[in-house]
């Protein structure tokens, strides 16, 4: 019956995505997990996305706010919440069908994992696949030491873990989400399901596609790992690493800078990672900055090469 399955409260910030947004929306509503409180924050959206929101059954609980940032409407949509677990989703991805059941069931049958993802397919901006299962396994180390996460659409959490780590942090815009798995990786296992349950969408909209940020949220990379040693989080065994953790945050920083063309930014990025630790400025390192300039009309299409190839290796 529908009242003994736990209720599950998934929300999704939106702002001028009137064309992915009801696909979006579609995916939720079509889960087979029948027990989902939805909750859309319209964050001072200007094109049509408020008349499509009107729209919608009474069964979606849609909240509006002026403009204030993914942050902003994350945090008032989690705040109306009262599921036992909860979760977001973009306004330009996709869930499978048995995305939610799945991830339900296993945090259900896994009381030590504190959260759990599932693995991606890439899509472009006509929904074709463009990087088959793009996931990977969460770990602590690698997220805070070499500045990777591969948490995607589709993850979902406790209750219990936003109450003890709090939500998204407010000063930053570029990496909240990465400062925020690193909060709640420290609780306890991040379960990676390596079925694929979620689509993730790039397009010319998306900084995944075109990298092109402001020098100041480039640099927030650095400020969250600089936080992440310095704040109550932080586990014993992760401490030593600081230097290459800091290091590795300014070559992503580099990588941004090289991008927007700001060189000496570039070089003087560069030249602290050295400072921090110099085995930080390795050939992977040196591979990220080259892929880093390829321009973002081109990442599609080498992504989609790169597919084939694994798909016939």
């Amino acid at each position: 019956m529908l009242t003994e399955l736990p209720l599950i409260s998934l929300v999704t910030p939106t702002y001028n995505r009137a064309k992915y947004l009801p696909e979006t929306v579609d995916s939720v509503l079509n889960q087979s997990y029948r027990n989902i409180e939805f909750i859309i924050v319209d964050d001072g959206s200007t094109d049509a996305t408020g008349e499509y929101l009107a729209t919608l059954s009474p069964s979606v609980k849609v909240l509006r706010q002026s403009n204030a940032g993914q942050v902003a409407a994350l945090t008032a949509g989690w705040g109306a919440s009262t599921g036992t677990y909860l979760g977001y989703l973009s306004d330009d991805d996709i869930l499978l069908p048995d995305a939610i059941a799945t991830l339900v069931k296993h945090l259900e049958a896994e009381p030590e994992a504190v959260a759990t993802f599932p693995n991606t397919n890439l899509i472009d901006q006509n929904g074709r696949v463009v990087r088959e299962r793009g996931g990977r396994p969460f770990s602590l180390a690698e997220l805070v030491i070499e500045q990777e996460c591969y948490i995607g659409p589709g993850a979902i959490f406790r209750r219990s873990v936003y109450d003890a780590v709090g939500g998204w942090d407010s000063r930053y815009k570029l990496a909240p989400d990465r400062e925020f798995w690193m909060r709640v990786g420290c609780l306890g296992r991040i379960d990676f399901n390596p079925e694929v349950l979620a689509l993730y969408r790039v397009h010319s909209g998306s900084l995944s596609v075109s990298g092109i940020v402001s020098d100041k949220l480039v640099d927030e990379f650095i400020n969250v790992a600089e936080q992440f040693f310095d704040g109550p989080f932080c586990p014993d065994s992760l401490r030593a690493s600081k230097n290459l953790a800091v290091a590795n945050a300014n070559l992503v920083a580099a990588r941004g800078h090289l991008r927007n063309g700001h060189l000496t930014r570039f070089a003087r990025s560069i030249m602290t990672a050295h400072r921090y630790d110099p085995a930080s400025l390795n050939l992977k390192a040196m591979s990220r900055l080259v892929r880093a300039v390829i321009p973002p009309q081109l990442k599609q299409p080498i992504a989609r090469l790169v597919g084939r190839f694994r798909r016939s290796s």
